[in-house]
């Protein structure tokens, strides 16, 4: 199957916020990587014979809704140096996400791997809270809200919010608010027919 990476919040790693190896085909969905020595890393980590018999080539990952920011480097693609390898490239397609440095901020070693840009992107401040702090939730004018798409879109968000709230799904690991501070929205510690009303009169106005 595809392994499945979605609602995280990834900082202060000094390799890799999320690496992407020897032919695994990723799904990330909604994550926030932060000061990461990159952002994502699609390469092959050898490691052919035992006692791991790791598959040889790239990594392949599909990026949706995802913030990369303050990353010397968002994203990186290096091929696999096994000339034996069914695909030696490694293959990322990028869609509504904030990724510092766009495009440019991918980087592609060897001619085998490929970067599909897609639509949605942007590279605009993504206006965290407290970055210093480690608070990655984001301001109110932020970019990233309501600037996602619904496709492959948890339900909720990293902290149980409701996805969307507003008009449309954000970027990242948490949901703007929208003055609905999730499922249990009375604070009962019961998710019932009250917290839902309240969720209708955040959006309807009609508790319905």
């Amino acid at each position: 199957g595809t392994p499945l990476v979605r609602n995280n919040v990834i900082f202060n790693c000094a390799a890799a916020g999320i690496a992407i190896e020897n032919t695994c085909n990723a799904l990330l969905v909604n994550n926030t990587i932060v000061n990461c020595g990159r952002g994502l890393r699609l390469f092959d980590l050898g490691r052919e014979g035992p006692p791991y018999y790791l598959t040889p080539g790239g990594g392949t990952a599909t990026v949706i809704n995802c913030i990369i920011w303050d990353c010397p480097t968002s994203i990186s693609l290096t091929d696999s140096a096994n000339v034996d390898a069914e695909d030696r490239g490694s293959h990322v397609t990028v869609l509504y996400s904030d990724v510092e440095g766009g495009l440019a901020g991918v980087s592609i070693s060897g001619t085998y791997s490929t970067v599909t840009w897609g639509d949605g992107n942007i590279d605009a401040d993504p206006l965290f809270v407290d970055a210093a702090g480690r608070d990655y939730h984001v301001l109110a004018a932020s970019p990233v809200i309501d600037a996602g798409t619904a496709e492959e879109a948890p339900a909720i968000d990293v902290e149980g919010t409701i996805r969307p709230c507003g008009a449309a799904v954000d970027m990242g690991a948490y949901e703007d608010q929208c003055n609905c501070p999730g499922p249990d929205i009375d604070g009962d510690h019961d998710v019932d027919g009250t917290d839902y009303g309240i969720f209708g009169v955040c959006f309807n106005g009609t508790g319905q």
